[in-house]
C-alpha cells in the first residue's frame, strides 16, 4: 500500500507492506486542534519537543495559548463591558453560596463547555467540591438574533491582521452544532476581507442569510 500525507509545503510517500503501523512523513506546519493546549501530555511530547526546537511551526502555539486563551487572563481585563472575573479562592465559600446564582463557574483550562456550571443550576454541595482555581465570572446573558438563536462573535486573525468576523449561533445552554439554528454567519467589519462561513443547512438554504447577518 502507499500512504500519502500532505502538509503545508510538502508531500512524502512511504511504501509499506500493510503490516507496518508507522508511517513517517515530513511535517513543517502543525495546526493544533488538540485540547491538550500546552502539549503537556506524554503522548504529545514529540510535538512539544519539535515545537520548542522550532523544527515545526505550531499554531496555536502553547505560549500563545498561555498569553491569550487561558481563562485566568480574564481576571486582568478591566473594562465596563467585561464581566467581573475572579477565582473561587478570592472569596470565602460563604460568599459563593450566597451569590452563586449571579456567576458562571468554569475551569481555567477547558473547551466545549466541559466542566462549566451556571450558578443558578449549581447546588451548594457541588459548589463546595470545585477546585479553588475555578474561574468565577459574572453571568452575562448572550444576545439574541432575529431568529431567536443565541450568538457570540468569533474573530479570525493572523498576527495583527483581522481576516474575518463571524457570529456563532446556538440554542440551549451551551454551544452546539446540532440544532436547526446553530452554525456560523459571516459578518464584515471595516477593512477585513470576506470570510464566508455558513455551516448550518438552514443557513445555507435561507434566502435572507445575508440580510440577517449580525454586524
Amino acid at each position: 500500500t502507499t500512504t500519502t500525507t500532505t502538509t503545508s509545503t510538502s508531500t512524502e510517500k512511504k511504501e509499506t507492506d500493510g503490516n507496518d503501523p508507522q508511517v513517517y512523513v515530513k511535517v513543517d506546519f502543525f495546526y493544533n486542534r488538540l485540547t491538550d493546549f500546552r502539549l503537556k501530555e506524554e503522548k504529545h511530547a514529540h510535538i512539544r519537543i519539535a515545537t520548542l526546537q522550532r523544527s515545526i511551526v505550531t499554531s496555536p502555539h502553547p505560549a500563545t495559548y498561555v498569553r491569550v486563551a487561558d481563562k485566568r487572563n480574564l481576571m486582568n481585563l478591566k473594562h465596563p463591558i467585561v464581566p467581573m472575573t475572579c477565582q473561587l479562592k478570592d472569596q470565602p465559600i460563604e460568599y459563593w453560596v450566597k451569590n452563586r446564582k449571579k456567576f458562571v463557574f468554569k475551569p481555567p483550562e477547558g473547551n466545549a463547555s466541559k466542566g462549566v456550571f451556571r450558578g443558578d443550576k449549581l447546588s451548594n454541595k457541588k459548589l463546595k467540591t470545585l477546585p479553588e482555581d475555578t474561574i468565577a465570572q459574572e453571568m452575562c446573558a448572550p444576545p439574541l438574533a432575529e431568529d431567536g438563536s443565541k450568538f457570540d462573535f468569533r474573530v479570525f486573525s493572523h498576527d495583527t491582521t483581522v481576516l474575518g468576523l463571524t457570529t456563532r449561533h446556538f440554542s440551549g445552554q451551551v454551544m452546539e452544532m446540532s440544532s436547526s439554528k446553530s452554525g456560523f454567519k459571516s459578518s464584515h467589519p471595516e477593512d477585513a476581507c470576506c470570510l464566508a462561513m455558513v455551516v448550518s443547512p438552514s443557513f445555507a438554504s435561507s434566502k435572507n442569510s445575508n440580510s440577517n447577518s449580525n454586524k
